[in-house]
């Protein structure tokens, strides 16, 4: 451990002719994090890299980075890379699918938000025996209509949460109505659609005394049945994760600071902190991240270390 780090200069040169897709690939080979687990949850987003963004030519948005990051070790599978309008999220998500062998998706659970809410995709979710939860918005909105009109009839579900902390009391209603095919338009047919969950969420603010309240409507291929209620209500209280895991990015790693215009090797770099992040989790058994960086970054042997345990 006493080799002396390359230079910025070689640095540069590295991270722009990395192979950053092969990269990810071994790296979730070797560890095994993108391995299916039976029942365990991870949300599918997008994370924009600020630094990519060039204002002096007036550009609006940077580069994208897509991940699937577990509901509940936040250990994160990079799915790929875009740069253009948000719609191209969706794009390189049902490519991805696309890409992966038969059945290599099958059982897996995901959750994701309304910009994903599309026939094309929730049948090639359904096609791969992927269990999805997934928000429904205006952006389809005969669907949520007569999701609006299900609400009208008694719930197949019904539970309530109550949750006090971050200086805020929130309580969550869940109903959950079955969705029979036949009712919906012909477009969904291969979708798997057989659930709507309607949460009510009611905020109350301590410091403040303000009060929010906010209604979200979501569908999904998992039937209410059994457990099946409690399961959904769990996924989508949980896809907060990725946003978590996101400020993490941002904060305690710096991502947004990093300037690059070089699209290899921003890549690269976010692949890189992708990995690091990962051990990170995997070997910090306080849950101080911000800590246990900061050890690793004073002692290199801790690196090696942790790398051991995982």
């Amino acid at each position: 451990m006493s080799r002396k780090a390359i230079s910025h200069s070689q640095l540069r040169r590295v991270l722009a002719d990395l192979d950053y897709t092969r990269y990810n690939g071994l790296s979730e080979e070797f560890f095994g994090w993108s391995a299916q687990v039976e029942g365990v949850w991870r949300s599918v987003d997008g994370k924009e890299l600020r630094g990519s963004i060039n204002g002096v030519s007036g550009q609006k948005r940077g580069e994208v980075l897509v991940r699937l990051v577990g509901h509940e070790d936040a250990l994160a599978q990079v799915l790929g890379f875009y740069q253009g309008q948000k719609e191209s999220e969706r794009t390189l998500v049902e490519e991805y699918i696309q890409a992966q062998s038969t059945g290599s998706l099958q059982g897996e659970c995901w959750s994701l938000d309304a910009l994903f809410a599309t026939p094309a995709l929730l049948r090639a979710l359904q096609e791969a025996g992927v269990n999805y939860v997934v928000g429904l918005k205006a952006n389809q909105a005969e669907l949520l209509t007569q999701a609006q009109a299900l609400r009208e009839g008694e719930a197949h579900f019904d539970w309530a949460q109550l949750e006090k902390g971050h200086g805020r009391v929130e309580q969550r209603h869940y109903q959950g109505y079955e969705l029979p095919l036949w009712q919906v338009d012909a477009r969904w047919d291969r979708s798997g659609l057989v659930s709507i969950v309607w949460v009510e969420r009611n905020r109350f603010r301590t410091k403040d005394g303000k009060t929010t309240q906010e209604s979200c409507c979501f569908v999904s291929n998992v039937n209410l049945e059994g457990l099946g209620g409690l399961v959904l209500a769990g996924a989508i209280r949980n896809h907060w994760r990725i946003e978590s895991d996101h400020y993490v990015r941002d904060t305690t790693a710096g991502e947004d600071g990093i300037r690059c215009g070089h699209g290899n090797r921003l890549r690269s770099v976010a692949s890189v902190l992708n990995v690091g992040l990962n051990l990170l989790r995997a070997a910090d058994r306080k849950g101080n991240l911000r800590a246990y960086w900061e050890d690793c970054s004073a002692d290199r042997q801790n690196v090696v270390d942790s790398w051991r345990r995982t």
